[in-house]
């Protein structure tokens, strides 16, 4: 199921950044998507859908029943999130990280990496029910190794890097993360780094942990701001630690405000997604805009819809000159999805 997504993660190399900003109001969190491809839709995901894991072996799959509503940036289709917030304020997001050595095969379940984030959205409300979830769920290490880390942030504020170190899941939060910023380079490498760049002028906001040590600076100079926006001051931020042509997404959630702010390359219009517009216990099924639309009406996510982007965006020069023949896996997902059961 996570055929496209391996063969990504084992050519191309990100430089994306993300961090969380806290203000008198709320939690603001900030998300560059550095990328080769711009395509992407805006999911609106409904509450009480019975769900499985997307994963060959069906034996270790984890089933559950979305407990809450969310709005997720999907590129591979959906419930393959590379980010999103939940109704409850949670923010969940991947970068990649090189370093990544996934667990071996044990007694938990099993999930590929990016429905993972959805399943987090789908259950959690804080950061450490997010922690807690490794004792019983793992992230399956499959044909192609994709790596990447996580972001988490909760409505409290509370902030959270997970990621896999030899083998294992590492959870930095509370005293662990002085820095609540990520870029592609292991946390503990990238505080050592601004530990010791400090006082130093740094020349590039290209690699990893430059970019981490500017956001860094940032943070603390909003600290001592006392009437700054915190959005405007969050996409500044964004734009500091840009990649140009390859910064395709920038998003800023508002936990406690309960909105996405966000704007693309190709639409440098900042939109919102509105949660207090969103009646979840009226959403039956899935709704979705294109990403880059500059309308904010969401339609419903219909199978042949679905299908009909997917097939838009894998088919693509650039995507189908890297993976070659995609129609086996826009099939697989589309089935699979069909084994959904929307309790509303």
């Amino acid at each position: 199921m996570t055929l496209v997504w391996a063969a990504c993660s084992s050519t191309i190399t990100h430089a994306c950044t993300v961090f969380s900003l806290q203000a008198e109001n709320s939690t603001y969190v900030g998300r560059n998507l550095d990328w080769y491809w711009s395509h992407g839709i805006i999911i609106v995901n409904p509450r009480n859908v019975a769900k499985s894991s997307f994963i060959s072996n069906q034996g270790s799959s984890i089933s559950w029943v979305s407990k809450y509503g969310s709005v997720t940036f999907n590129q591979f289709g959906q419930d393959m999130p590379y980010g999103g917030m939940n109704e409850k304020g949670l923010v969940v997001l991947q970068l990649a990280l090189m370093e990544s050595e996934y667990p071996q095969s044990d007694e938990r379940k099993e999930i590929n990496m990016l429905q993972w984030i959805q399943y987090q959205l789908d259950n959690s409300v804080t950061v450490a029910d997010v922690v807690a979830s490794k004792e019983h769920l793992r992230v399956i290490d499959e044909p192609g190794k994709p790596k990447i880390h996580y972001f988490a942030v909760d409505a409290g504020g509370a902030t959270a890097v997970l990621e896999y170190i030899d083998g294992k899941l590492k959870a930095y939060y509370g005293k662990d993360i002085p820095v609540p910023c990520l870029a592609n380079s292991p946390y503990t490498r990238s505080i050592e780094f601004v530990e010791a760049s400090k006082g130093s002028v740094l020349e590039t906001s290209r690699d990893s942990l430059s970019r981490f040590a500017i956001v860094s600076g940032e943070l603390e100079n909003f600290e001592q701001l006392q009437e700054a926006d915190p959005v405007s001051y969050a996409f500044n931020t964004l734009a500091k630690v840009s990649q140009d042509q390859q910064t395709v997404w920038q998003m800023v959630y508002d936990t406690l405000g309960g909105r996405i702010h966000y704007k693309t390359l190709q639409n440098e219009t900042t939109k919102v997604v509105d949660f207090n517009t969103l009646e979840f216990d009226k959403i039956k099924y899935p709704l979705y805009r294109d990403i880059h639309s500059g309308s904010l009406h969401f339609a419903q996510l219909t199978e042949e819809r679905h299908r009909d982007y997917l097939e838009a965006f894998l088919s693509t020069r650039s995507v189908a000159r890297m993976m070659g023949d995609i129609s086996m896996y826009i099939d697989a997902q589309v089935n699979f999805l069909k084994s959904y059961d929307y309790l509303n």
